[in-house]
């Protein structure tokens, strides 16, 4: 089965990167692709196992985070495209460089518009949560 994973984070605390640099305090969706557990650059099958053409570089994968009215403690998770025959799993976890990787449970849709998904985590009360999409290919 190939795999690619889409990350997608939402910091809004203060990082140190190391001693010497900092990171802003407020990143909003900071965005890193994975092929294989390697972070992509420009090379490998992502664009395949996507569903994506590799002979157009328009053709992207897109994942926002957005609030939810009247909803501070959701976030939806708004991705396109989407592709038959490859399945889509929203992952999360706290801390982005220690801990497990796992679906949230309190999960609103799919909701469907053409090739777009919005998916809402009805969850989403930590301080700091970060995001990813598994995509697969059986």
């Amino acid at each position: 089965m190939k795999r690619v994973i889409i990350l997608l984070s939402v910091i809004t605390v203060l990082l140190s990167v190391s001693a010497l640099t900092q990171v802003p305090g407020i990143i909003n969706y900071q965005g890193r692709v994975v092929d294989a557990g390697t972070n992509f650059d420009g090379t490998g099958q992502f664009k395949y196992v996507a569903g994506l053409d590799p002979t157009n570089s328009a053709s992207v994968f897109v994942l926002k985070i957005a609030n939810v009215a009247g909803q501070p403690s959701q976030k939806n998770l708004i991705f396109n495209p989407e592709v038959s025959g490859r399945t889509y799993t929203p992952q999360f976890r706290t801390n982005l460089v220690t801990g497990s990787w796992v679906t949230p449970t309190g999960i609103g849709g799919p909701t469907t518009n053409i090739d777009q998904v919005t998916i809402t985590d009805l969850n989403a009360v930590e301080p700091q949560k970060f995001y990813r999409v598994d995509i697969s290919l059986p």
